[in-house]
């Protein structure tokens, strides 16, 4: 009977995941927040802290917003973000419409830069120190 039970537990549907809606207005929004918190200049212990206060200031939202899904949702903004740049670039003679979405994209890569080549500086210099 354990057996059964077990076997039918397994086999029952699983609810859905929630699914956010990704509005321009709610990834400005995150967009802002995360270039207020900076979650990428976190130390190693807080990064986790950083991503769920990103979270939890848009927690007014439904379905709620979870940290791993701030987090992906930015990662994936950023990788797009890098390749429509790259293009941009590439192409000659065009303006590009600046909105506050790629305002705030370009301000964090810039600042994510920043940040990485800093503790990239940190490292090398504890590294010489310890030789």
């Amino acid at each position: 009977m354990h057996l059964t039970l077990l076997l039918m537990a397994e086999t029952q549907p699983r609810a859905p995941k929630t699914y956010i809606g990704w509005t321009e207005d709610l990834e400005v929004e995150l967009l802002r927040e995360v270039s207020r918190i900076e979650p990428f200049a976190a130390d190693h212990g807080d990064l986790l802290q950083r991503w769920k206060l990103v979270a939890s200031v848009l927690s007014d939202h439904e379905p709620k917003l979870k940290y791993c899904g701030a987090r992906e949702h930015v990662d994936a903004m950023l990788k797009e973000f890098k390749q429509d740049d790259k293009v941009q670039q590439l192409s000659s003679g065009t303006d590009e419409d600046v909105t506050e979405k790629v305002q705030l994209l370009q301000d964090l890569v810039m600042r994510m830069d920043e940040v990485a080549s800093s503790k990239k500086g940190k490292r090398v210099k504890e590294s010489e120190k310890t030789e």
